[in-house]
């Protein structure tokens, strides 16, 4: 059986290519997906661990404490307290804060964080040196890049978080840092120089060490004792381990890693069921094929066990080459990755997670098997006259099965179908998107079952539209087999379906967003001032900075708020208060000027209620009485009134904001950048900033998902090039009777490529439908808070998937169609 095996696999090698392929690909996917996401995690666990590095005891603000009645006001009084406890060698006062670094024209987000000393862990250089001083500052080497920033250059450091007070402070780069990657671009400076930044310094966190670079447990919960002795009860301040607070966040990192992982690896598992498909079309057809020679075997003594043996032996084998190969590229394509992200200082177990590889290569190889094994049972079970008997009569029983299988799908399709409808336009359940995206996945495997067996119909029909004999004779083949050729198009039509879907629900989504956005926020962009008027000359440099379309100044001063007839017993506060013009010409969506006797309130507690009377007062005998109305989620501390109505009480109020509307083609971010640098004195807000970055994050998402699901794409193609070789072998004697009657070689390289096409093109049809459907229910599902949903059909990424599916089917076709038109007519005939 052995020397039977090794031939077997020599003589039909060629059919086994296509399923050796998908089995690679597929293997390869999921292997690489986990490789990244070990790597990435580990890298995470270092940055973690590094962060504990020789700490023994950790001191940080009690959630549920007042301070109080604490004799400790802050952590430096509490730093100061137990340095002389027993044990306690250094002391790292930890920081973190957001602010904004601003070089030249350019202005981006940083972490600050203090400087840790000596044993603590201390930031990688990778040029120049760390701060000596309170105006050096470190910068990661990704946004020295990004910036073309170099040590010795200057950055002004400015805090943007509201109710801190902060001037700018111009910072020099002593070196540049090497963070890991998923880390925060963080900037280091001394304690003094966060002190210098802030106008004060108060450490969040005290990190505590006993001297040793990894103190044991023990060690760790005296110390801990000792300190939350020192304090006594009801500091305010909460004392931990080193290792509670490691375990605490690696446990964390642990969970978010495991979710990413799980949802990256939804598009390998794609893959894989689309690999899954073609393999065992694969084997069903090959199993049919050989069936004289199982017949055979049995004919001249082989045993139903040696039969099937012989058979699972066979897949066995294909499955175990293909999965290492898969497994192997899988890793080092992984790897690559995680060297160009520059962690290649990771160990050799994690860039190739040993376990990981078996675990990838012995699952596939089972699934191979398992997959392989239903032909190869049915194979073994017939005896050797009904194996030489016609296939049409060994067919006629499995079309009845057939037919009971398809009407069971149907019912399925249609009753999760209409449940996916109801749950997505019309419950208001809180669960509803859950269970509408359960429905939808049991809709989605049904859909792929019925389209198993009606697609090559579809794909007959489409054919009837076409003239001629070698399109005739191409959909003839088509429903010849309809099993192999249902089968190649539903690997297709998932891919189709999916990337259809998401293209669907990513542009709608963000058009929804977007509507909503201008909607509740119609103005791009704010420019307003730490000073109190934003001078002409500013106005004009705004005005004219690229990108900006059309600005409007708005007026604003100082005032008091009170309610009518009370003054004497009722609260009076301080707002800005602003006047406000006809701003259509600068907004999204119609905007109603504020009447002249309205003044709109911030949806803040000052016993103020929607429509009450209110008296505004810019000086002690100016004021104006008007109608107040509440703006619901409106915080600023602005009072908004018509610009005639701020004329009118102080004619010579300054322009306070300018607002501006973007360019078509502008980039939101680069116009904010440039407006932000026209004077430090400007800060540039908007619903464009908002606006630019849902649609920067859902295009990324989109540009990844569809770049995810190709492969499964690739993989279908892979599939139609072994449908049709597969039929080419099948057909080796009627193809030279063909060419025999005169069909000329490229009539069958044309054969073939109809074929594909007519397959790729009810495939990618029939995906586009269902995938709209789909999409459309998905996006009415999500729990997104918005007025109005919005569908966009994605026409440019659904033309251009098309007919990428469908040349690509085209390509696949002609492998087979040459080496069809190369079979002399004379060998074709001799071909048993």
């Amino acid at each position: 059986m052995n020397q039977l095996l090794r031939a077997n696999l020599r003589t039909h090698a060629r059919r086994y290519i296509a399923t050796g392929l998908a089995v690679v690909i597929s293997t390869a996917f999921i292997m690489t997906c986990l490789s990244l996401g070990a790597g990435l995690q580990n890298s995470l666990t270092q940055r973690i661990t590094d962060r504990y590095h020789s700490t023994a005891a950790i001191v940080s603000y009690s959630v549920d404490s007042s301070h109080e009645n604490s004799a400790f006001k802050d952590m430096d009084q509490v730093a100061d307290a137990i340095q002389t406890i027993d044990g306690v060698k250094n002391i790292h006062k930890y920081w973190m804060f957001p602010a904004s670094a601003i070089t030249g024209e350019e202005k981006f987000p940083v972490f600050l964080t203090t400087l840790a000393t000596e044993p603590f862990t201390q930031p990688h250089i990778v040029e120049g040196k760390v701060p000596a001083k309170a105006s050096e500052i470190t910068i990661d080497s990704a946004q020295a890049s990004s910036f073309n920033l170099h040590v010795g250059d200057s950055l002004t450091i400015t805090i943007d978080s509201a109710g801190v007070q902060a001037a700018k402070n111009v910072m020099t780069i002593s070196g540049i840092t090497k963070e890991p990657l998923g880390a925060f671009p963080s900037a280091v400076v001394l304690p003094e120089g966060a002190k210098l930044i802030l106008g004060s310094f108060q450490p969040h966190e005290l990190l505590i060490s006993d001297g040793n670079v990894q103190p044991s447990a023990d060690t760790q919960k005296n110390l801990v004792e000792r300190i939350e002795t020192r304090l006594g009860k009801n500091s305010g301040f909460t004392v931990q381990t080193a290792h509670a607070a490691l375990e605490k966040e690696l446990e964390q990192a642990r969970m978010g890693g495991n979710t990413s992982l799980a949802m990256i690896l939804v598009f390998p598992l794609i893959a894989a069921a689309v690999a899954i498909i073609v393999v065992s079309t694969t084997f069903q057809v090959v199993m049919t094929q050989r069936r004289r020679e199982f017949a055979l075997l049995r004919a001249i003594g082989a045993k139903t066990r040696q039969v099937r043996s012989l058979v699972i032996c066979e897949a066995v084998m294909i499955g175990v080459i293909s999965a290492l190969i898969g497994v192997l590229c899988g890793a080092a394509l992984g790897a690559g990755i995680l060297a160009y992200f520059d962690l290649v200082h990771l160990s050799l177990s994690t860039l190739f997670p040993v376990t990981s590889m078996v675990i990838t290569w012995a699952s596939a190889t089972f699934v191979t098997l398992l997959v392989a094994l239903r032909p190869a049972l049915n194979m073994a079970r017939i005896s050797p006259v009904a194996a030489l008997s016609p296939l049409e009569n060994y067919n006629t029983e499995a079309k009845k099965s057939r037919r009971i299988f398809l009407i069971i799908f149907t019912l399925v399709f249609l009753a999760s179908a209409a449940s996916m409808s109801w749950f997505a336009f019309s419950s208001t359940n809180d669960h509803a998107f859950i269970f509408a995206l359960a429905s939808g996945f049991v809709a989605l495997i049904a859909s792929m079952i019925l389209c198993a067996a009606l697609l090559p119909y579809v794909a007959y029909g489409l054919g009837r539209l076409t003239r001629g004999i070698i399109p005739q004779i191409a959909r003839e083949n088509i429903i010849r087999s309809t099993g192999r050729s249902g089968a190649t198009a539903v690997a297709i039509t998932i891919g189709v379906t999916l990337m259809t879907m998401m293209a669907l629900g990513a542009f709608s989504v963000q058009k929804t967003l977007i509507t909503e956005v201008d909607t509740q926020r119609p103005y791009d962009l704010n420019v307003s001032t730490e000073n109190t008027e934003i001078s002409s000359d500013l106005q004009q440099r705004i005005a004219t900075t690229r990108g900006v379309q059309v600005t409007v100044p708005v007026r604003q001063i100082n005032a008091t708020l009170s309610q009518a007839h009370k003054q004497s017993d009722a609260e009076v506060m301080q707002f800005i208060l602003r006047g406000y013009p006809d701003l259509n010409s600068v907004a999204h969506s119609p905007v109603e000027p504020i009447a002249d006797d309205t003044v709109l309130l911030p949806d803040m507690d000052f016993h103020v209620n929607d429509g009450d009377k209110v008296t505004v007062c810019v000086t002690e005998n100016t004021c104006a009485t008007l109608t107040g109305h509440i703006q619901k989620n409106v915080y600023d501390g602005v009072l908004r009134v018509s610009e005639r109505t701020l004329t009118s009480l102080s004619p010579q109020a300054p322009v306070g904001m300018v607002i501006v509307k973007l360019a078509s083609d502008a980039d939101a971010i680069t116009v904010q950048s440039d407006l932000a640098s026209i004077d430090s004195s400007l800060s540039v807000d908007g619903a464009a900033i908002e606006r630019a970055m849902y649609m920067k994050i859902i295009h990324v998402i989109l540009m990844i998902v569809l770049g995810l699901l190709g492969i499964s794409v690739i993989v279908a193609l892979v599939g139609v090039t072994n449908t049709l070789s597969l039929s080419v072998h099948e057909r080796t004697r009627e193809n030279g009777l063909l060419r025999a009657l005169g069909m000329k070689r490229k009539d069958m390289r044309w054969m073939l490529a109809v074929e594909a096409l007519l397959i790729a093109c009810a495939a990618t049809l029939t995906g586009i439908i269902l995938g709209t459907g789909f999409g459309i229910a998905g996006v009415y599902a999500l729990p997104i808070s918005t007025d109005h949903t919005l569908i966009v059909f994605p026409w440019g990424i659904v033309a251009g998937m098309s007919a990428l599916a469908i040349g690509a089917a085209l390509v696949a076709s002609w492998l087979p169609g040459r080496r069809a038109s190369r079979t002399s007519p004379v060998e074709a005939l001799a071909h048993e």
